[in-house]
């Protein structure tokens, strides 16, 4: 089991996503389903094997997956700026 959870942000290690951060928007055994607000919309996340990923940082946006996963209207818009800015705010540190 790997130490992911809902929340994190992640970093493609495989695949035609190689490069891009994403968020966990849920967690299922060996599996992550992943959004980043562009590609992979709320509404179609992105399956993706937990050993092609790798976790970025501590930085968690939990409120926003609790949003999207009790069904609240959440935009691909809001996902994407929460994402990039969260990952503007690592690379700084």
């Amino acid at each position: 089991m790997c130490n992911i959870k809902k929340g994190d942000l992640v970093v493609a290690k495989k695949g035609r996503d190689f490069g891009k951060t994403f968020l966990v928007v849920d967690v299922e055994d060996k599996f992550l389903y992943l959004v980043n607000g562009k590609e992979r919309k709320v509404s179609k996340h992105k399956k993706k094997n937990a050993k092609h990923v790798k976790k970025v940082s501590n930085a968690s946006l939990i409120e926003l997956v609790k949003k999207i996963n009790n069904g609240e209207s959440v935009g691909n818009k809001t996902v994407y700026r929460n994402l990039k800015a969260q990952t503007q705010k690592i690379q700084e540190d």
